[in-house]
């Protein structure tokens, strides 16, 4: 009859809005959203050869097969997470047509990566000039990059922590494309020299 199905949409809804406030009860007491992490854009820069493309996309493209790596010829932007932030990287080129502009993209960051080769002295000297520069705003993280043989020594970090060790916004690592796990500690630990972001 007409008045049983008014009777059977009207405990229909009934039970619809039960369920839906249920739902939110639940969701209020019982489930904790995880706050945004905090997005950071920085600037990776360092001589031709140094390595920057390769490690931004060892670390950017972890789980994934890419095509063979090339220089970069311009710029490039990588974007990747890590536990505890997520970063959107602006890759500079290294060679002497670029160098000259790097200046341009310094107010644009807030951050600094810099990639060194290891045992490379014009690296190191180009990575003393960035560190310095007061341009150039934010925490600084210095990968040293062993491409060979030499992953064992870690003479030029030692160098670079000898000068700048003692300064609370900077974080040096020495890494390689084969450990994407120190790759991603790095950054991580990299994070937490920004404003509000807890140490890890």
């Amino acid at each position: 009859t007409v008045v049983d199905c008014m009777m059977w949409e009207f405990l229909s809804f009934i039970w619809g809005v039960i369920r839906i406030q249920t739902y939110l009860v639940y969701k209020y007491f019982f489930v904790v959203e995880e706050p945004p992490k905090p997005s950071f854009s920085v600037l990776c820069l360092g001589l031709s050869g140094s390595g920057k493309t390769t490690l931004l996309t060892t670390v950017a493209h972890q789980d994934e097969e890419h095509e063979p790596i090339l220089p970069t010829k311009g710029f490039a932007i990588k974007a990747f997470q890590t536990s505890n932030a997520t970063f959107n990287v602006k890759e500079i080129g290294g060679n002497e047509k670029f160098r000259p502009h790097w200046h341009r993209y310094y107010s644009d960051a807030e951050g600094l990566v810099v990639v060194v080769r290891s045992n490379n002295d014009d690296d190191i000297a180009v990575a003393r000039e960035l560190i310095c520069d007061e341009r150039i705003v934010g925490p600084r993280l210095v990968l040293v990059n062993h491409q060979g043989d030499d992953a064992t020594d870690q003479s030029t970090s030692l160098v670079l922590q000898q000068e700048f060790g003692s300064r609370e916004d900077i974080a040096i690592f020495d890494v390689t494309m084969h450990d994407v796990d120190a790759l991603m500690k790095s950054f991580e630990m990299f994070a937490t020299l920004f404003p509000f972001v807890p140490t890890i």
